[in-house]
């Protein structure tokens, strides 16, 4: 064998782009609110029909069990914590990430006091959702936004991510037509 065809043989084949796409969607770290719509398992923990949850990233979404919720339903779980009152049907249970955020692994991941995640929750209940300059692309709120509001540079995307689990540009709409 030649030298040019070992080092063929050795080469891994490149990804294709949709193996790429795959990839990323899988190891990004997300909060994606869903309801199970039949009893199922997730994170070695059976799931009631009816219990609201997160995952971590879209690869573990099962379409077999599980719907995402709508920015509405969202938005009603925001008004009732702004009520302090518990959102409806979320499980309390420590194996879940309503609870265990992925970042809590992290022991570097800080803890938001009460007082800031209630400063956090003020300013992004009055971000404007008609305002481009306020949102990503995506539809969550620009750092610069709350951080102005909140009045520190101090804050991360995990602390806004951890006082309104799954705000973002259509549920201020939500909220804002409510």
């Amino acid at each position: 064998m030649t030298e040019t065809d070992e080092q063929t043989e050795t080469k891994e084949k490149p990804k294709t782009k949709a193996e790429e796409m795959h990839e990323s969607k899988c190891t990004e770290k997300k909060k994606i609110p869903v309801v199970a719509t039949q009893q199922g398992y997730y994170r070695h923990r059976r799931i009631e029909e009816g219990e609201r949850f997160f995952l971590r990233n879209e690869c573990e979404f099962s379409k077999n069990w599980m719907k995402l919720l709508d920015a509405q339903s969202i938005a009603e779980d925001v008004k009732r914590n702004l009520a302090g009152e518990e959102p409806e049907d979320f499980d309390d249970d420590d194996d879940l990430d309503l609870i265990d955020d992925p970042e809590e692994d992290d022991p570097e991941t800080e803890k938001s006091d009460p007082e800031m995640a209630d400063k956090i929750r003020d300013a992004l209940t009055s971000l404007d959702p008609d305002d481009d300059e306020l949102w990503t692309i995506e539809g969550a709120p620009k750092m610069v936004s709350v951080e102005e509001l909140v009045g520190t540079s101090e804050i991360k995307r995990a602390d806004v991510d951890l006082a309104y689990p799954g705000f973002n540009r259509d549920v201020a709409r939500e909220l804002l037509n409510s």
